[in-house]
């Protein structure tokens, strides 16, 4: 490969400060879009994998090197830059969301800007130069403004975890950036520096998310195409010397794939190598549909999907697979002719190779459009500044097509805008998904489970009605998961018996689910079969050893056995991995009090009740500590509040079975008298 070497090529006919200006304008111009875009995306919450990636992430709230490099580093390479850039963010802000929406926000402006410097370079080629050189800052930035202002891309701005296709794609674009700039380099240490950076930018871009192993295919086929051009006798010498380097890359690749969590094991999905290798082209022409027609009633987190299970089932597979393949064809076709509408047509199928083949993911993804779209945007832009060049004399038309560009360009970034304000809620997210994609299972299944935090179990068990209904889900966790979550819902609805099927239901499914397991423990704990659910809860924490909840509920089951040693262990362990784990608060107060650690006990219990603000048992467990320690006044304290709850009338309170859910047992022959005395005190009378 030889250096470019000329410089009168690049030369403009402009001062320096007229260049400083444009560059000026352009990177201030796409700033203001993206403002106006995405300037509520700050207003964003937490949803979907950002609860796990990030929030339940122990290596972002707890971070040494010892463990992160062993997490995400030797056991498996699982994207360390990103996971670096939570840490960062946590670091600066714990988990105050506004910073990690605003440095999403800064990543998809420096790649705007990047794909701004790349497009403008790549129009100021020798081979682009003649064509484009008078349209290369025209073309350049509206390419950046379309591609940056486009609805497409929010989940992957206002979405959080989707910064592994965000940081991914900056780095991606700063490679291809930096490969020309070294390619057109006036000096060769200049070059070799250029190189140096392209080669820093392609590593962490594939550390950030594994798509990014295209960037190598992707220069080569810059290099040949627009800068030293597709004639045989170059695509003969390089298929002679590419051999091995390619046969290298295969071997890293089936390597990587079958050691880092990618295995080519469709077991644990609803659909076969066959089916997504025949479903992806009706999915890859659906993305270029939404990218030409980005409404937002197309436009959802969650897309429902028809699998393809031959050529003509359905009949749109195989015109899916005939205009691909002419589009590929037409692309080789006119390699010489039009290097660069053959380069965006190629750039685009390429950089959907890896999430639209063989690998067992799930199958469609709106955000898998990041980087492929950048090609899209640039055909686009080609197409109008051909429009311009055949209208130019034709006044009325010229202005038209500007007219036709500010509009595109703002109802782009006003149905961004709308669209971020489904992120302000995730139950407004899983409601669109729902609405848009009602036969799949898992919005339904999420947004019942928002509904039964919410504490509205009737619209909870609706939901997961829907989701039993659709029978839809991407794989078998999937729907362990949403027959989990039903159980829990039927439990709350004392229909214990529906509870305990679809729980089994669910661990045939998936056996080593954790919580399926955590959850037949409760439902062994309501029957009274401790045996059971101490089972149940031991096999839930060989699979989630450091999960706080499972320990809690684990501590609980040992409490109610009489085993206080191992329960009080149990429960300082999950304190220990969270401090917010209430089942633990509940379990060591109540040891406490049982020692005579009155003091002890009263700490935990308060604590437990920042939680927990209206459990009753915990009020009246306080109320006989206080007793105990003679501070009546904060006795009475209680006692007031408890009886605003419970209306002025503790006896169905008192009169109250106990359960194993809780550890205070109620004793009425105790706290009568000491509720009695209380109340004389306060000169009121006792019923």
């Amino acid at each position: 490969m030889h250096r470019i070497d000329q410089k009168e090529e690049f030369e403009c006919a402009y001062s320096l400060n007229q260049k400083t200006k444009r560059y000026i304008f352009a990177f201030s111009s796409l700033f203001i879009l993206l403002c106006l875009a995405y300037g509520n995306s700050l207003d964003g919450v937490w949803i979907f994998d950002d609860h796990h990636d990030i929030l339940q992430n122990k290596i972002v709230s707890s971070f040494t090197w010892p463990d992160f490099l062993q997490q995400n580093v030797i056991k498996n390479l699982s994207r360390p830059v990103v996971v670096l850039s939570f840490v960062l963010n946590y670091r600066l802000g714990g988990y105050d969301i506004y910073s990690y929406h605003l440095f999403n926000f800064a990543v998809h402006y420096v790649s705007a800007i990047f794909i701004f410097l790349f497009v403008y370079k790549t129009m100021l080629l020798p081979s682009l130069a003649v064509q484009y050189r008078a349209y290369a800052y025209s073309i350049a930035l509206l390419t950046a403004a379309f591609w940056c202002t486009s609805p497409v891309h929010v989940t992957v701005v206002t979405y959080i975890t989707q910064r592994y296709t965000s940081l991914a794609g900056m780095f991606y674009f700063m490679a291809l950036f930096f490969f020309v700039q070294g390619r057109t380099a006036g000096t060769k240490s200049a070059a070799i520096r250029q190189y140096i950076f392209c080669f820093i930018s392609t590593t962490l871009a594939f550390f950030s998310k594994e798509n990014a192993a295209m960037i190598p295919v992707t220069i080569y086929l810059y290099d040949l195409l627009l800068i030293r051009g597709a004639s045989r006798e170059n695509v003969r010498q390089d298929l002679k010397i590419a051999i091995w380097p390619l046969s290298g890359l295969l071997i890293i690749g089936i390597l990587y794939l079958t050691t880092t969590g990618f295995p080519l094991d469709y077991s644990a999905y609803n659909f076969t190598m066959k089916e997504r290798l025949l479903t992806e082209p009706r999915v890859i022409l659906l993305y270029l549909s939404l990218l030409l027609y980005p409404m937002p009633s197309r436009l959802t987190l969650d897309h429902d999907y028809v699998l393809s299970t031959s050529l003509l089932n359905p009949w749109t597979t195989v015109i899916a697979i005939l205009v691909i393949l002419g589009l590929i064809g037409y692309s080789l076709s006119c390699m010489r002719k039009r290097p660069l509408v053959a380069f965006c047509i190629l750039f685009f199928f390429i950089n959907h190779v890896i999430e639209s083949s063989i690998i067992p993911i799930e199958i469609v993804w709106e955000y898998r459009n990041y980087v492929p779209s950048l090609s899209f945007f640039i055909l686009v832009v080609l197409f109008i500044i051909w429009a311009f060049q055949f209208f130019q004399k034709k006044k009325v038309i010229f202005f038209m097509i500007v007219g036709c560009i500010v509009f595109l360009l703002i109802a782009q970034s006003d149905t961004t805008y709308r669209r971020n304000t489904l992120f302000f809620s995730e139950k407004l997210v899983w409601i669109d998904s729902s609405l848009k994609s009602p036969g799949l299972s898992r919005p339904h299944t999420n947004l019942a489970y928002i509904y039964s935090l919410e504490g509205d179990n009737k619209k909870a068990l609706a939901e997961a009605g829907k989701a039993v209904t659709a029978n839809k889900h991407p794989n078998g966790l999937s729907k362990a998961r949403m027959l989990t979550n039903l159980s829990v819902y039927q439990i709350q609805a004392n229909d214990r018996e529906a509870a305990l099927k679809n729980v089994r239901y669910a661990l045939s499914i998936h056996p080593y689910y954790d919580y399926g397991h955590a959850a037949a423990a409760i439902l062994m704990m309501q029957k009274r079969d401790l045996k059971s659910a101490a089972i149940y809860i031991s096999q839930a924490l060989l699979l989630s050893p450091e999960d706080n909840g499972l320990h809690g509920k684990y501590a609980l089951i040992l409490f109610h056995q009489g085993k206080y040693k191992k329960a009080l262990t149990e429960a300082r362990k999950a304190l220990t991995l969270n401090n917010k784990t209430s089942d633990s608060k509940m379990v060591i107060a109540e040891i406490m009090r049982q020692q005579k650690l009155y003091g002890k006990a009263i700490l935990y219990w308060n604590d437990y009740l920042q939680s927990a603000p209206n459990d009753r048992r915990a009020i009246l467990a306080l109320i006989e500590l206080y007793h105990l320690t003679n501070e009546s006044d904060q006795a009475k304290i209680r006692l007031n509040y408890l009886l605003a709850l419970e209306n002025g009338n503790l006896q169905n309170l008192l009169a109250q079975k106990n359960t194993y859910d809780h550890v205070y047992a109620i004793d009425g022959k105790v706290l009568k008298p000491i509720i009695k005395k209380l109340l004389s005190e306060m000169g009121e009378c006792c019923q």
